[in-house]
């Protein structure tokens, strides 16, 4: 049965609550579940990764775990917190007990956008928190968060989703929302997504409400868009889906680092390829 998303977008519909529902994950999932479980909790965690990989689902569900209701959870965007009077304001919020959970629950987003000024003001609260008080700082830039903060965190990276566990993700979602999608629409939803499930999450829905009733067939006509363009109308989906995804797409190096990888503006994906003008055919590289 679908679950009755009404206004909310399908990543927000289908945010995971439990361990067990956080996709491509394990190396830090299994982790804070054998922590918990062996009731050795750290008081401080930095998450980072790109976007729409988890950080500050994983961080929610840490909370909940841990008992900690919404009047002893803090979410604060570090972008617009960047301020000394800011940190200060918190220092002052972790010596008052909780309400009416174990723990005050702090989780910094976007981290690596505190000032000097705030990150160094915030720096003596994490060398020496109280027992009641445990934080989370997320990111998608850990270098440009400071080395003395850092260090005094455990780390955890989010990986790139891999494509074969978000594809099964996308086909149990459309399953649930009793929608049929063409083949071979869900693999070039993955490919755009660039392994963030949030964003391939946009994506589908982008494509879902574009779809009317007669889904298959639309979803159909937007996947042979997105494989070459034979038409002026396919084109526009193809571009404004194209263009709405992510900037670029990730691969592993040989080092085991992922790095960025631009892609062509969706126009360019309309130009045929050499040797391939003869059959008609336009692909995406």
């Amino acid at each position: 049965m679908a679950k009755d998303t009404g206004s909310k977008t399908l990543y927000r519909a289908y945010r995971p609550s439990d361990w067990g529902e956080v996709r491509g994950q394990p190396q830090v999932t299994d982790v804070l579940e054998k922590a918990l479980k062996n009731k050795k909790i750290a008081q401080a965690y930095l998450f980072c990764g790109t976007r729409g990989t988890g950080k500050t689902t994983v961080a929610r569900i840490l909370a909940k775990k841990l008992g900690v209701n919404d009047a002893d959870l803090y979410e604060i965007d570090a972008a617009s917190n960047t301020g000394v009077d800011n940190i200060r304001e918190l220092r002052e919020s972790v010596q008052t007990m909780p309400f009416q959970s174990p723990y005050k629950f702090y989780i910094i987003d976007e981290a690596h956008q505190l000032g000097p000024g705030a990150a160094n003001a915030l720096l003596k609260v994490v060398e020496e928190p109280p027992p009641h008080v445990l934080f989370i700082f997320a990111t998608t830039e850990p270098d440009k968060l400071i080395s003395t903060i850092r260090s005094r965190t455990h780390h955890y990276p989010f990986r790139l989703v891999p494509p074969g566990i978000l594809t099964a993700h996308l086909e149990s979602i459309c399953k649930q929302e009793d929608v049929k999608v063409a083949k071979g629409v869900l693999p070039l939803v993955v490919r755009a997504g660039g392994g963030s499930v949030r964003d391939s999450l946009s994506i589908l829905g982008q494509l879902l409400a574009g779809a009317g009733s007669d889904t298959g067939r639309r979803t159909g006509r937007i996947g042979r868009a997105l494989r070459m363009g034979p038409g002026r109308g396919d084109r526009r989906l193809a571009e404004s889906v194209h263009d709405s995804a992510r900037p670029g797409f990730y691969v592993r190096e040989p080092q085991g680092m992922e790095v960025r990888r631009e892609r062509q503006p969706a126009a360019l994906l309309f130009q045929p390829q050499e040797g391939k003008e003869k059959r008609g055919r336009r692909r995406i590289q």
